[in-house]
Parts: structure tokens; sequence; C-alpha cells
């Protein structure tokens, strides 16, 4: 019989360690996902508020390609017969032309 509930008290005890152990891992878990999805939210909005600004900067250099003149370098137009940017210039096929930033 004493046998018996000592027995009883073991798995008992071996029961309660693991629903604890349980526990604190689920509550780890749930912490640390929560820390994750933190850090990522704070990454996100910083690229998606870079990406809003080079979606804005595509803009303006597609409607300044759209009203370039034709390109004329010392050879007369390029084939393509429109202006290309290139870095901080507009480039012919034959030749680069600087301009000024904001014009």
């Amino acid at each position: 019989m004493q046998e018996t509930q000592v027995q009883n008290s073991g798995e008992e005890f071996g029961r309660t360690a693991v629903a604890e152990v349980l526990s604190k891992a689920h509550n780890y878990c749930d912490h640390e996902t929560q820390r994750i999805t933190l850090a990522n939210n704070s990454k996100i909005a910083a690229l998606r508020a870079e990406l809003a600004l080079l979606n804005e900067e595509d803009k303006k250099l597609q409607e300044r390609l759209q009203h370039a003149l034709p390109c004329r370098g010392p050879e007369g137009a390029s084939p393509e017969g429109h202006l290309l940017l290139v870095g901080n210039g507009v480039s012919c096929r034959r030749g680069l032309f600087l301009f000024a930033p904001g014009v």
C-alpha cells in the first residue's frame, strides 16, 4: 500500500513538472514570437517608407522622360529618338549630357 502511494506521488510530481515545463515553453514561444513580430514590424515599416520614396522618384523620372526632347548629339538624333537618364546625367547613344537636378 505504501509503495503504491509513493508511486502515485512520483507520477503526480512528474505530471506536474511536465505540465509546468510545457507551460513555460509555451509562454516563452509566445513572447519570442511577439518579440520577432515587433522587430520585423519596424523593419517592414522602414522598407515600405523607402519603397514609397523610390516609387515617387521613379514616377518623377518617368514624367521627365515623357517630356524630354529628342536627343541631339554631335552626330544628330539618337536612333531611339529620346533621352535616357543615366546616373546623374542624361545620355544619348553617343554622348553624355549633364543636367541640373530638379530641371
